[in-house]
This record gives C-alpha cells, structure tokens and sequence, in this order.
C-alpha cells in the first residue's frame, strides 16, 4: 500500500514539472529591428533610455516553433542581448593633486546621444567601470567637471564599440591623462662666478594685462641656493619678475630681470631665463679691464661721429647705428658705456619699451617704425638732397655728412614711441630746424604709404640695460635695424606632360630660423601656382602636402637655396635630386610635376542562405559595413585604416556595390611606398552567420581573410536554425516539451489499465 502511495505521489508530481518546466525557461531577449534601423523616436524611446509607452505603437505577433511567446512593435525581432565591460583610469601627473572628477557614458543610436550613466569620482577614485555595455553600439565617454588647476577635455575624451572580437577604440583609450592649467618656474639668483649672491633678495612677480601691472607675489630668495620658485602660474599670462632688493655690494637692476608666459610647449622667455645674473658695482677683472660680456649682451655707447652704437666691442671708432626708443630717458656721455642685453624681436615687446606709444596697438606700433625705417633707407639720397638733410647746417664741424639724414631718422622714431609732435634735438631758433621739421613731417606722411610686403624687409633688433645713467636714472632702450633685401618664388603643380595641375598644397620652411613661420598654400582654394612672397636668402625645405586627386604626391621634400648675387638681385640653387623637379632657366619658379595614381576596383557582392542551404533575395532591408584599407609596404609591414565607414547594401541595389578608383598604391609619411588591399567587415545581422570569400580564397569568418587589391569579395549570409539559441549557449525548450509530454503519456497508459495493480490500488483507496 505504501508503496502505491509512493507511486500517486511521484506521478502527481511529474506531471506538475511537465506542465510548468517550459514556463521557466523564458530567455531574456531584446528587440531589434529587421535588416536595419529605423528613428527611435518613432519607437517610444526617450533621449534618458527610458521606455515610452505609445498607444499607437503597431504591433505583430512574433512566433518562434509556431508558438506565439510575445508581442513586439511591427518591423522588430526578437534577439538576446551580448553585453560587455570597460574600465578608465583617470591618470594625474606625478606629484600632483588629485580631485574629483565627474563624468557622462553616451551611446549613440541614430546620429542622437544618449546618456546611460553619470557618475563622480572623489579624491581617492581613479578607475571608473561601465558593465553590461551592448554590442556594436557606439559609446562617448565624457569628463563634465575636473579638478581645479586642470583642463577640462573638450568633447569626449573616448569613443569606442564592442564586437565579438571585444573593445573597439575609435578615439582616445582607456587610460584619460589630465593636464594641469596651472604652471611654475624657478629662477637661481647668483653672480658672473655662477655663485648664490649670499645675501637678502626679494622679489616680486607682475601680472601683465595691456599696460597694466598688478603685482600677485612678493618674497625673498632662498639665501643658501638663490631660488626664487613661483607656483600656481597661470598659461597664456605675461608676467614679469623684479628684484626689489639685492646685497649692497651688487649693482641692483631697475627694471624687470625675466618676462615670461607658459603655453601647451610649455614657458617662452620675452627677456631673460632663469639665471638671473647680478654684477657687483663696478665688476672688473684681474687686468681692471671688464669682464668678457655674456651671451646676448652688448655695448651702448656714443661713437665718435655722435651716433649711438651698439656692439659686443667698446670702440667709439666702430659698432652697428642704434637708435633711442625712450626721448626723456638717460644716456652715457661721450667716453662712457653701459651694457644692454638683447630682447626678443616681437611687438609686444617693442611696444613696452614705448614709454608714450602713439599707436595703443602693440602691431600698429611695431608696422609704423618698420615703414619709417623702410621709407628712410629706400629714399636717403632724396633726403640729403631734395629735402637738405645733407647739409652742413648739420655737420658742420664733424666729418659725417649723413648725420642730418640719422637724425631725422631718430625724431621720425621718437614721434611713435614717445608721441612727440615737435623736435626732441632742435629748438626752433636753431639751425636747420625748419629744414629738420620739414623732412620729418615728409617722412612720416610718406611712411604711412609704404606696403605691408615692403615693410617685411626691416628687421628690428631691441635692447634694454638695467644699468643707471649719470642722473641715478633708467637709460633708454635701443633698436637697431637690418634691412633684409626679399623676394618672391612661383611652384608651378603641373602633369607629366607639362599642362597646370590643380588641387596640390605646399608647405615651406626655413631651415635654421626658428623666426620664420611656415607657409602653406592650397588648402583653401584649387590653384596650379604658387607665389610665396618676401623670401629673404637661405635654405628652404618644399613639402608637398597634398597632390591633386588622383595623384602621387612626392615621396621627399624639396631643397633648395635663395642666393643674394648682388643688392636685390637672387637666384635659385636645387639642392634636390628629382626628374619631376625643374628648375625654369633664368627665373625664380620651380616646376614641380606629378604622376597619375594608379587605381583599382573592388565590388561588394552580397548572397543569402536559409538554414537549410537554399539561396534567396531578400526584397526589403539593408546591410552596414565598412570597407577597410590595407597597406603594406616593401618591407612587409602592414596598417589598415577604415577607408568607407557605414557603407549600405539594399534590394535596390542589387545587393552588391562596385568601388572604382580606389588606390592602388600610395606613399606614406616616410616616404615609403605602401601597396593597397581592401575588405569590408559587416555590421553583425540577427539570427545570420557571416562568411567572406573571393576569387582565390574560400569562405572564412575572418574578414581579412578574403582582402584582395582588386575583384570581388563576396559576403555570406546564413540564418541560423530557429531551435537554437546561440546567444545563451542552451539546448533548446523543444526537448522539455517533449520530455514532458512523454511523461504525461506514462501516466495515462497506467490510468487506464485496469488490471494493473496500480489501477486496483487507486480504485480500493477510493
């Protein structure tokens, strides 16, 4: 009895799991939409991610083995969801502060982004962990707040996807460096022996904005180094560093001893380094003559024809003619010098050695003396003639009979960089004052005509002392000038054939002058010549930047030399060796020539397959790819590139595409030839396998398999089997079906057998 008992209970049983076993196990899917995309917004999704319900929404029954298990919009399937994994590290510089730090995940569905986490890291937290990502969806990682003393990235900082090949970095890393916006410098105070002072100096450091100073710090240099170290400096600032007191035995300088700034490249000297040098007073050497001057250090003096010179040697006899940029300030007398140290070349510095500048612009200053000077060395025999400054109203008494002309050139300056309107140097009963006041006011107004291009030609070199004058006063800054005779070149792109070519662009270089800046040309507009202007003599580097369409660009630069023959007069030496660069005899125009890129085609030939192996043509839908390119070079080593990116097959046409002039060949930045492969690699596709294959090469799931450099790669689609659910890896529901309908079999066969004794024992209990 017991054991039929037993019996009823364990069929009870059975049957209970045969009835509820294929409820349990329900997968989670996530609809997708069939072949392609359509806008979300037609589909209840908000900009957070969050489900919509919509009323309207159309709606199909999806069916799996004939038996409907859910609803979806119309157009969707049904797919189970791959998720994965990333982690950041927020990297600091060593040493530095840490802070926190907050930040935006965004995925990208239709050109629209979308946040899916937001988050902040404090002090202690640099790694950031996303999970449970989708696959082959784009994802922006953003910084929206750093901490202070730090940049804060502008856009994303990452962008990746993920395939079943894992993480796909389209920018940045996983590795998020920050910059820190604050900068510091140190300067050592010591003497000529390149030895601490050993005595009490302070300091303070300005803040330049315009023509304003505001003092931000104020210290003492350390007494045992001579360090001066300034924190927490601001990029883009000019600021300038004064010493307000020094040991008695050293001369003290009266005006700034460095002007800096700090950039990305990092801190740009205006005046001076980070060795500060003091002199003692009247520092001599051994023999009582002075000390071998420094580098970037000159002699003032007045020479003996009572023009300013400025020289690494003290000889009243020679040196280069300087002009005052300071009319109220003080200057040695006849027989005595003081040094001046060299300034950086820039209108902003000219500008603050103006102590009543007429231009307020630093630019408009710097043009204005430029031209002056032009004008007087392009027009000085119309000067000392037809205006008289050759007079001897103004050499009367000397042996230079140009003095006129240099001291009109001196009042034309002083009428820029202290604003005065009369004569400095001439009362007005003086001699040759109305011939002087004449010709300045002549050279001003014909200054004003002189070109920007022209004006090129003058190169200004500027000096400043922190040495006194006899009055106990600050001396007057120099300039001195150099003009720098120029001219034009033409490039002319043209085709192996000789005809003009347009579309190129040309970079070029000075070699060796740091001063010079770069110029490129072509980049904005399709032009065959190219005319670079004011080129002064020296070797020039050609770079070829981009060829016109369809073009080898040049494989090396282009080297060459300006040569000065005589006053103006120049010619062009090659210093490449290249039959598609020429040389035009007896001009300044180099002909440089290009061949036709060699091209190749490739075609994207789509095929279906059902499951059972049947092909078939899909009417509807679309297809995503992207079509790579790969280049190797001669020695083996290869690079890819996405060269089309989100490339679409339809119905419509045909499922397959044709890719014609595609390089066949190109050269890369190491002027290396590179030889180019294709293939494409499919955005995966629901429910299908993906093959590739072309002529030579069978099917295989790697896509770089079948990269070829012309013909026709064909991509394989397979639908899987509907009993099988790839993406959770399990066996199926079918067979818990079946396992419970045999078992509900069972225990209707012992129901109705009546000689059996199960039967009797049921009926007895009954």
């Amino acid at each position: 009895m017991k054991k039929n008992n037993l019996l009823i209970k364990l069929l009870t049983l059975l049957i209970i799991i045969a009835a509820v076993l294929p409820v349990f196990y329900m997968p989670a899917y996530a609809v997708e939409e069939e072949y392609g995309t359509q806008d979300i917004s037609d589909h209840g999704i908000s900009e957070q991610g969050e489900n919509i319900t919509s009323s309207e929404s159309e709606t199909s029954y999806v069916e799996e083995g004939n038996n409907v298990f859910d609803i979806v919009p119309k157009g969707y399937t049904l797919k189970a969801v791959q998720t994965r994994s990333v982690e950041f590290i927020i990297q600091y510089p060593p040493g530095q502060p840490t802070g926190n730090v907050t930040y935006e995940l965004k995925k990208e569905i239709n050109n629209r982004e979308i946040v899916v986490k937001r988050g902040t890291l404090n002090k202690s937290q640099k790694k950031i962990t996303f999970k449970d990502l989708e696959l082959n969806t784009p994802y922006k990682f953003y910084l929206t707040k750093v901490p202070n003393g730090y940049g804060k990235p502008d856009g994303s900082v990452a962008e990746f996807y993920f395939d079943n090949d894992g993480i796909h970095f389209t920018k940045g890393e996983s590795g998020i460096a920050l910059t820190m916006t604050t900068a510091y410098v140190h300067f050592i105070v010591q003497n000529t022996s390149g030895l601490p002072v050993g005595g009490v100096v302070r300091y303070a450091l300005n803040k330049v904005k315009g023509n304003q100073e505001t003092q931000i710090k104020a210290g003492t240099a350390d007494r045992a180094t001579g360090k001066i170290i300034l924190e927490k400096l601001e990029w883009n600032t000019p600021y300038k560093l004064y010493l307000r007191t020094v040991p008695k035995e050293y001369e003290r300088p009266n005006d700034s001893v460095a002007e800096f700034y700090f950039d990305s490249e990092g801190i740009h000297f205006i005046k001076g380094s980070t060795a500060v040098v003091l002199k003692k007073n009247n520092e001599q050497n051994n023999n009582g003559q002075d000390a071998p001057l420094e580098e970037g250090q000159y002699y003032g003096f007045t020479g003996e024809d009572s023009r300013i010179k400025i020289s690494k040697e003290y000889n009243i006899a020679t040196g280069t003619d300087a002009f005052c940029f300071g009319a109220n300030k003080d200057f040695p007398n006849f027989g005595n010098k003081a040094v001046y140290n060299e300034l950086s070349t820039s209108a902003e510095t000219l500008f603050q050695l103006a102590e009543n500048p007429r231009k307020k612009n630093p630019k408009e200053l710097y043009d204005s003396v430029r031209k002056v000077i032009y004008y007087c060395e392009m027009h000085k025999k119309e000067l000392l003639t037809d205006h008289q400054l050759g007079s001897d109203a103004f050499w009367f008494g000397s042996n230079d009979k140009e003095k006129g002309y240099y001291k009109a050139l001196q009042e034309a300056i002083w009428y820029y960089s202290d604003s005065i309107d009369g004569l400095k140097s001439y009362s007005s009963g003086s001699v040759g004052y109305h011939i002087m006041k004449k010709a300045v006011k002549h050279i001003i107004q014909e200054s004003e005509k002189v070109s920007d291009e022209d004006m090129e030609c003058v190169k200004l070199k500027m000096y400043n002392s922190s040495m006194l004058g006899d009055h106990n006063s600050p001396l007057q800054p120099l300039i001195a000038f150099e003009i720098i005779n120029k001219t034009d070149i033409k490039v002319q792109k043209v085709n192996k054939s000789g005809e003009s070519l347009e579309g190129a662009a040309f970079r070029l270089e000075k070699l060796g002058d740091a001063s010079f800046t770069p110029v490129e040309m072509g980049n904005e507009s399709a032009i065959s010549d190219f005319t670079f202007k004011c080129l002064d003599a020296g070797e020039y580097r050609l770079t070829e930047i981009k060829a016109p369409s369809n073009y080898i660009p040049l494989e090396e630069p282009i080297l060459f030399t300006i040569i000065e023959e005589s006053n103006g007069v120049f010619k062009i030496k090659l210093n490449t060796e290249n039959s598609k660069v020429t040389l035009e005899e007896g001009t300044l125009t180099i002909k440089v020539a290009n061949e036709k890129t060699v091209t190749t085609e490739i075609t994207v030939d789509k095929k279906w397959f059902r499951a059972d192996g049947t092909e078939f043509h899909p009417q509807d839908g679309e297809i995503s790819y992207n079509l790579i390119q790969v280049l190797t070079t001669e020695g083996g080593e290869s690079s890819e590139k996405i060269y089309k990116s989100g490339e679409t097959l339809t119905s419509q046409d045909g499922w397959q595409k044709t890719y014609s002039n595609l390089p066949a060949a190109d050269i890369n930045g190491n002027g290396e030839k590179e030889i180019c492969t294709y293939y494409v690699k499919e955005i995966l596709i629901a429910d299908y396998s993906t093959s590739y294959s072309n002529g030579s090469v069978g099917e295989s799931e790697d896509p770089s398999a079948a990269a070829l450099s012309s013909g026709t790669i064909t991509v394989k689609n397979t639908e899987k089997m509907k009993f099988i659910l790839p993406e959770t890896g399990g066996t199926g529901r079918g067979i818990l079906y079946i396992a419970g309908v045999f078992l509900l079999g069972i225990s209707m066969i012992l129901l109705g057998n009546k000689n059996s004794s199960f039967y009797e024992c049921l009926h007895k209990k009954g």
